[in-house]
């Protein structure tokens, strides 16, 4: 009897261990919108009608229309626009956008 429940714990483990492991891991996305002190020249900021800032290293998936600039702030920026390749903004620098564009994907290296 003991050695038949030893059997299924065992099983039990090595089943729950095949689970994990089949999970996708993925790392912390630490990267997040600001919303006090912004704009500050060391955020990143998307602007549309308004401003949007970023900080931390990390990528999310956002959905933000109109946007005429993307500007870098002490960062280096990679975004995404719908129908095109990703888009770079580098350490200092603001790309302007025309026409507007929607962003779904804003990462900062």
């Amino acid at each position: 009897m003991l050695r038949r429940m030893l059997k299924r714990a065992a099983i039990g483990l090595a089943a729950t261990g095949l689970i994990f492991s089949a999970l996708p891991s993925t790392g912390a996305q630490a990267i997040n919108r600001v919303t006090s002190g912004c704009p500050r020249a060391d955020y990143a900021q998307v602007k549309n009608e308004g401003v949007l800032c970023f900080a931390n290293a990390g990528s999310m998936a956002v959905l933000i229309y109109n946007v005429w600039q993307v500007c870098g702030g002490y960062n280096n920026t990679v975004w995404a626009v719908t129908g095109y390749p990703d888009q770079y903004t580098y350490y200092g620098t603001c790309d302007s956008i025309s026409p507007r564009v929607r962003i779904t994907r804003f990462q900062i290296l």
